[in-house]
């Protein structure tokens, strides 16, 4: 059976996804903070802001399997607010968990990827479009993005693939976990701005739908660099980077701030 290792499994799209490659056949590795439920999972505690905690169960892992045949990077945080009300920590903790955690893991799971591997990469919508009062996180699946890009090139020798696949709106308790900081808000355009982004997620598509397009990636032999889930987005994303940039953040400006 295929060996699946992903992070961030205690909810949402991971736990979502941990749950459809069991049944689809797949041994899966899940890597979080919190425990999950999932029968048929085999669960490690893992904090991937942490190395030596990523190098410990890389080891369990390598002991147990010797080679995986597929690296699934979801662990992800996200907060809210202006750029300038955010607070240095909550900064840095998202760049560390997003970024930081996604290359970690990546640089200590990748040399027990089989030929023919693959690495996946959870990014997001908001990393093509800039989301006002969600910057910081904008900016660190932009970064997720170009992780890839650049690993995809330099991994293709080893004929690994790497893809990121970018989800839009989708229904998780990742609303509810986001951290919101809003200090100086004029007029309440921050809280406003929030409110419709927290609804919108909330009348989103379902994680199911995030994982069936990630198995089918996984399935294929020569997969796309990045891939978005949902026809509306893949047309936003097309549209955006051939309308004229001020045209793009004129739209983004009139429906969230």
């Amino acid at each position: 059976m295929p060996v699946v290792v992903i992070t961030g499994v205690s909810s949402g799209i991971g736990k979502d996804l941990a749950e459809l490659l069991i049944n689809s056949g797949f041994t899966v590795y899940g890597l979080a903070r919190r425990e999950t439920d999932i029968n048929g999972l085999h669960y490690l505690k893992c904090d991937v802001t942490n190395l030596e905690n990523i190098k410990i169960v890389r080891n369990i892992i390598a002991e147990k399997e010797k080679t995986i045949d597929v690296l699934i990077n979801n662990a992800g945080m996200g907060i809210a607010g202006s750029i300038l009300d955010s607070n240095y920590e909550d900064i840095e903790a998202i760049f560390k968990t997003n970024v930081m955690g996604v290359i970690t893991v990546t640089k200590e799971f990748a040399p027990l990827l089989s030929e023919g591997g693959k690495i996946i990469n959870i990014g997001s919508v908001a990393g093509d479009l800039t989301i006002p009062y969600q910057g910081f996180y904008s900016m660190s699946k932009s970064a997720v993005d170009k992780f890839s890009e650049c690993l995809s090139i330099e991994l293709n020798a080893k004929k690994i693939k790497v893809t990121t696949i970018l989800p839009g709106d989708t229904k998780t308790e990742f609303t509810k976990s986001r951290k919101t900081v809003i200090k100086d808000d004029q007029n309440g355009k921050a809280l406003k701005s929030i409110k419709k982004m927290e609804k919108d997620e909330q009348n989103g598509a379902s994680p199911r739908k995030v994982s069936r397009v990630i198995l089918k990636i996984i399935k294929r032999k020569n997969p796309p660099v990045r891939v978005a889930v949902g026809f509306s987005y893949k047309l936003i994303i097309f549209l955006q980077r051939i309308l004229p940039r001020k045209w793009v953040l004129g739209l983004i400006r009139r429906l969230y701030a």
